[in-house]
């Protein structure tokens, strides 16, 4: 069941870009185009405070998460 499945499952399912981009394409109603998101990727774990990608005060913490999926990150930019 999709309801159990995590992360690494659900980066697999084909059905969920196209839901996301739904989900984008509808927030980006509100905002302009400077503002927009115009691409994303779906990474294979949840950030988290547990995991280290979160303070406690939920903040991420960006040094990591951009050492850790830099080449998600570099793949935006291409």
């Amino acid at each position: 069941m999709l309801e159990d499945a995590g992360p690494a499952e659900l980066r697999d399912d084909p059905d969920l870009p196209a839901t996301l981009r739904t989900a984008v394409d509808e927030a980006n109603t509100a905002v302009s185009r400077a503002e927009s998101i115009r691409r994303f990727r779906i990474l294979p774990v949840d950030l988290t405070d547990q995991n280290g990608y979160l303070t406690p005060t939920r903040k991420v913490r960006r040094a990591l998460v951009h050492k850790d999926f830099a080449a998600d990150i570099e793949e935006l930019y291409r």
